[in-house]
């Protein structure tokens, strides 16, 4: 998460206004994308598609015509509750760029507003059913599973909210909940329609780039914080809502088995990708190299418990680098106002043996000391 964010910043997004839109899909949409890779993919570039034509006409009508934007897409697949919830980031430049002769030019639109979201969110479902109906997928339709698939069994159970295997198969996830329940009402910049969602509200100025690798680690992070999860005294696992739902609810609970059932229909298929970039920001577009951010200059190298990164290997960040971009933690600042000092590194199987030595001169120092004839 911490270094496809610095990845992101440091390689790829420029330094203009980037914008957040997140789309929702419907419940047996959900199952079909995350059975469907390639199902997804292609509604993923058609909603790419509208998004950057929006972009466009909006920069024509400035008087700016043959704009591009860029975005990087993020297709994740989880839920707060970790049920089975695929739906898309979008990080796009909040504007188009313009040539203008040798020289590129940033040309920033003014902010859609609640009105212009919903009108989007409905032409964006439209055209995405519309697809799907050429691809054989009706309105009622999922999709084709083998029923001695137990994939298949654990992705419809993650996406209705059920257990899938065990003795309370087909129940519903236990939950508590709160006895002050409060009516749902959708944000500002927020729009709904056939069961598709689109929120467009959270944008991150030019020059605040930590904002945006901020926003970045939001994007890419993992399904489950260690700190939502407890085990209460009957060993069951309860995991904690960061925003409780409008219905009261704050905690579900599962047993052991059941939270591993929620984890492996998390699981993305291999070999396909979860993160993609459009636009200026693809790899082949004639701009990308024109507006990309230059790489970071060379600093002064911090002490590393790995060895140095091969030429050309961008993507690369060593973990003191990232405690101190995250956390501003130095790892190697000692308490006494020194600094600590890389000897060696050992690795397996050797580690083995140095564990082993230094639990034998521990027990040694606890030993008692011999007592006199």
């Amino acid at each position: 998460m911490a270094s496809g964010a610095a990845y992101l910043v440091d390689r790829v997004l420029p330094d203009v206004r980037v914008r957040q839109w997140v789309l929702s899909v419907p419940w047996p949409r959900r199952y079909l994308f995350a059975a469907r890779p390639d199902t997804c993919a292609g509604v993923r570039r058609r909603v790419w598609r509208e998004l950057s034509r929006w972009y466009e006409r909006r920069a024509a009508a400035l008087g700016e015509p043959g704009g591009s934007t860029g975005a990087v897409v993020v297709v994740q697949r989880f839920g707060s509750a970790l049920n089975l919830n695929v739906h898309f980031h979008m990080l796009l430049l909040d504007g188009v760029f313009v040539e203008d002769g040798d020289a590129v030019r940033w040309v920033r639109v003014p902010p859609p507003t609640t009105e212009e979201v919903q009108q989007l969110v409905t032409h964006l479902s439209q055209t995405v059913e519309r697809w799907l109906d050429t691809q054989g997928y009706g309105s009622q339709d999922v999709c084709d599973e083998d029923e001695g698939d137990a994939n298949g069994v654990l992705l419809s159970a993650s996406v209705a909210g059920r257990v899938a295997l065990g003795a309370r198969a087909g129940a519903k996830v236990r939950r508590l909940q709160r006895a002050d329940a409060r009516r749902f009402r959708l944000p500002r910049l927020c729009g709904e329609a056939y069961g598709y969602n689109l929120h467009a509200a959270v944008v991150v100025r030019q020059g605040h780039r930590d904002g945006l690798e901020r926003l970045c680690r939001y994007v890419l992070r993992p399904p489950l914080a260690r700190t939502r999860l407890r085990r209460r005294a009957d060993g069951l696992l309860v995991l904690t809502l960061r925003k409780p739902y409008a219905n009261g609810t704050t905690d579900f609970v599962f047993s052991e088995v059941e939270l591993a059932q929620k984890l492996a229909a998390l699981v993305p298929p291999a070999r396909k990708n979860g993160v993609s970039y459009h636009g200026v920001l693809a790899p082949r577009h004639r701009l990308r190299s024109r507006v990309i951010p230059e790489p970071p200059a060379e600093e002064e190298p911090r002490d590393r418990l790995t060895k140095d990164p091969a030429p050309g290997r961008s993507r690369w960040h060593a973990w003191a680098d990232l405690l101190w971009r995250v956390f501003e933690v130095d790892g190697f600042a000692c308490t006494c106002g020194g600094r600590f000092v890389l000897h060696a590194v050992v690795r397996p199987p050797a580690t083995l043996d140095v564990l082993a030595s230094l639990e034998r001169s521990a027990q040694r120092r606890a030993r008692a000391p011999p007592m006199a004839s």
